[in-house]
């Protein structure tokens, strides 16, 4: 996933990193039920925004390629408060 941007490209760069997301789905790279590295991991490998990174990852909700899951609250170690 350590792949380059084309900055100069009429593609948006959402629309990159979906392909490229969406082809290592494909490939296998990322399998089934397997996490997706997090939004962080994701904006420093490509160079980008947040928002970038989650409008290619919306787009591959929106078409079935990617479900969420919630993490279930676990208690705060110490504070006795709930934190995800």
């Amino acid at each position: 996933m350590d792949e380059r941007l084309s900055r100069d490209s009429a593609v948006p760069q959402y629309e990159q990193i979906k392909q490229i997301l969406l082809r290592d789905i494909e490939s296998g790279v990322l399998g089934p039920h397997s996490r997706l590295p997090s939004e962080r991991k994701l904006v420093e490998a490509f160079g980008v925004s947040r928002i970038t990174v989650r409008q290619a990852l919306s787009v591959l909700l929106q078409v079935g390629y990617l479900c969420t899951q919630a993490v279930p609250a676990q208690p705060d170690p110490g504070s006795g408060r709930l934190w995800p």
